[in-house]
């Protein structure tokens, strides 16, 4: 982003900071976010559109927030590159803007599935281990199917609006930058607002609200209290990993948005250390895509269960039975007795486990 109304102050810094350690350790950031976020997030997409059918709409949401993951995983060599090249841009006005709305798009959908899942458990909690009775209405599938597309309509919806901006700027190099023709102040500071408020603060809102509730819900039902009190924590620790992961880059994007609106605010060294701190703070937001798949899914007792099977069933045969003999060989002795308090269980803790 070009601050022109500063740049004359901008060589009155006395403040130095080391752009080429910061340019080393977010390429191996972005390298490791990419290797091993997008295994994670391929496995869980793998796992849930095997259970796709489920009447688990928490696994629907899965499914989901896996997909937008991934998008955002396979967007990431293009970031890691342009790290190491230093802001240059070297794929062309098409390849800008593309990965641009697919990483906007992304995000936007990963907390709006996010925010949707919490809701989603907390009902499925205080619902218990009673079968679900179809009313009058909409069939609760269909109903489903129509908020998850309407999830991602918003969400492209909203990418739109920036990514429409997204232009190549030949400053001193070609870069992607997005940068509207006409009123940068008012256009930058819509966006930020709707950033701030429908990516994050609502979301946030969302999950912290919902996760509260079903954690005392789950306190309060005596089906699960004795087998699941201690993983109760694992609801907060959800609405506190999306806090910690977010809430800087927001600051630092609301920070930017005070500097456009009162340039004369902040002096030379405020800015060095806002420019040099939103590289960063753009890349560790972005851990939050290694974070979902390993607390919504790898701690899920069912999610691991199934991706066995699943890894069973593609191996060969004589492998699979000496293996599948070994693991479930006592497994009729587990009759139905079990069945209602674990499912209340794996709703309680978001590891839940329709199939």
């Amino acid at each position: 982003m070009d601050y022109q109304d500063n740049e004359t102050d901008f060589y009155l810094c006395t403040v130095e900071v080391d752009y080429n350690s910061r340019r080393i350790g977010l390429f191996l950031l972005h390298l490791m976010m990419f290797l091993v976020g997008l295994v994670m997030n391929m496995t869980v997409v793998w796992v849930n559109w095997h259970r796709r059918h489920s009447r688990n709409t928490v696994l629907f949401c899965l499914l989901n927030m896996g997909l937008a993951d991934t998008m955002i995983m396979l967007m990431l060599p293009i970031y890691m590159l342009e790290v190491v090249l230093d802001h240059v841009w070297l794929w062309g006005d098409f390849l800008c803007r593309f990965s641009n709305l697919v990483i906007v798009l992304s995000i936007y959908a990963s907390c709006f599935f996010l925010a949707y899942m919490s809701v989603e458990r907390y009902l499925a909690v205080i619902r218990g281990s009673a079968p679900k009775v179809q009313g009058p209405g909409m069939p609760e599938r269909r109903k489903r199917n129509m908020i998850c597309a309407g999830l991602w309509i918003l969400a492209l919806f909203l990418a739109s609006l920036e990514t429409a901006h997204v232009r190549i700027l030949h400053l001193q190099e070609p870069g992607c930058y997005l940068m509207p023709m006409y009123a940068f102040t008012a256009w930058f500071t819509t966006i930020i607002i709707i950033q701030s408020f429908i990516q994050f603060v609502g979301p946030a809102a969302i999950v912290a609200t919902f996760n509260v509730l079903a954690a005392r819900a789950v306190r309060a039902c005596p089906e699960v209290q004795a087998r699941n009190a201690s993983d109760v924590w694992l609801l907060h620790v959800y609405s506190l990993v999306f806090m910690v992961c977010w809430l800087p880059y927001h600051v630092i994007m609301m920070l930017m948005m005070v500097d456009t609106l009162k340039p004369s605010l902040f002096d030379c060294n405020m800015l060095e250390h806002l420019f040099f701190a939103y590289a960063v703070v753009r890349a560790t937001a972005m851990l939050h895509c290694l974070a979902n798949p390993v607390l919504y899914s790898f701690l899920s007792r069912s999610f691991r269960c199934k991706l066995v099977n699943l890894v069973m069933r593609h191996l060969p045969q004589d492998v699979a039975s000496v293996q599948g003999t070994g693991k479930h060989g006592n497994s009729p002795i587990q009759g139905e007795s079990t069945v209602k308090a674990s499912n209340v269980e794996e709703n309680s803790t978001s590891q839940s486990g329709g199939s």
